[in-house]
């Protein structure tokens, strides 16, 4: 998957974020639990850092507002 960036969360884990630049679907961010409405950019944001290996964490990927995400555990 191109643009896809590599951070490090507060914990140690590792994501791969992807910014979309405008969303095709209407998804709930979990950092706020509000609506990401469809054409809103935001992050697709995922771990392969699982115990159940890295299809799992690909599968539990998450849409994040950018805001959130930026600011997550702050």
């Amino acid at each position: 998957m191109g643009g896809v960036r590599h951070e490090r969360g507060r914990d140690g884990t590792d994501y791969k974020v992807h910014h979309i630049s405008a969303g095709s679907k209407q998804y709930v961010c979990p950092g706020c639990n509000g609506i990401i409405l469809v054409g809103e950019a935001h992050e697709v944001v995922w771990t392969e850092d699982t115990i159940w290996g890295a299809q799992h964490g690909i599968d539990s990927r998450r849409h994040w507002h950018t805001s959130c995400w930026k600011h997550r555990g702050r």
